[in-house]
């Protein structure tokens, strides 16, 4: 028993701390920022397709198809705001994060997904009231959106029209993350697998750091 959570859980959650602890170091040195930036993407990418590669045994029909649909939504919420800013607010993304389709990053869409993913998973543990469990969504996915904000302020991920974060972005965070919570809750599906949960921990702690070391 104890073999199997280790290969299943604390194997995978060291191998991503150790990958997100080497974008760190990679940031904190000059010689290597460059090379940093431009694979941070691409790491991000790795990691979540590790994460549902490891926690397989979750992934059935519905929960693909939920995966689906909110990477399709973020995306059109995306190329909607690009065009009016009508949604998040008026900004314009760097070169740093990875292809983009129609202007907007895919590899940031199908991260924020994936640390959807993980929110609701914390919170089939915490919580079976759907109204706390959408609430609490929405609340987690603006205080993942917080933490990485002065981080892609200082990397130029992108740039506000008004040099600054608008209100606006963070309340369309969480009426989306309240929103995208309940399908999944209607679910009533509790993941096997807790790595995703760590992918959200792990990444808060990474844009954290980064937000320290950058200049």
């Amino acid at each position: 028993m104890e073999k199997e959570k280790f290969t299943k859980t604390y194997l995978p959650v060291l191998i991503l701390a150790l990958f997100f602890a080497l974008g760190v170091l990679g940031h904190s040195l000059d010689n290597f920022l460059n090379v940093a930036e431009t694979l941070t993407p691409w790491g991000i990418l790795l990691s979540v397709i590790y994460v549902i590669f490891v926690s397989r045994e979750d992934w059935d029909k519905k929960v693909i198809i939920w995966a689906v649909g909110v990477i399709i939504l973020f995306f059109v919420l995306r190329i909607v705001n690009h065009e009016i800013g009508a949604i998040f607010g008026t900004y314009t993304t760097g070169n740093l994060l990875g292809p983009a389709l129609f202007g907007v990053p895919l590899v940031m869409i199908i991260n924020r997904a994936m640390i959807v993913y993980g929110i609701v998973a914390i919170l089939t543990e915490a919580t079976e009231n759907i109204f706390a469990f959408s609430f609490l969504a929405g609340v987690a996915l603006v205080a993942f959106d917080f933490t990485l904000q002065p981080v892609a302020a200082k990397l130029a991920y992108w740039q506000w029209a008004e040099g600054k974060v608008p209100f606006q972005n963070y309340i369309s965070w969480f009426i989306i993350g309240a929103v995208v919570s309940v399908p999944y809750y209607l679910l009533r599906k509790k993941p096997v697998s807790r790595v995703p949960i760590w992918l959200v921990l792990i990444e808060v702690v990474f844009f954290l750091l980064l937000g320290l070391v950058v200049n």
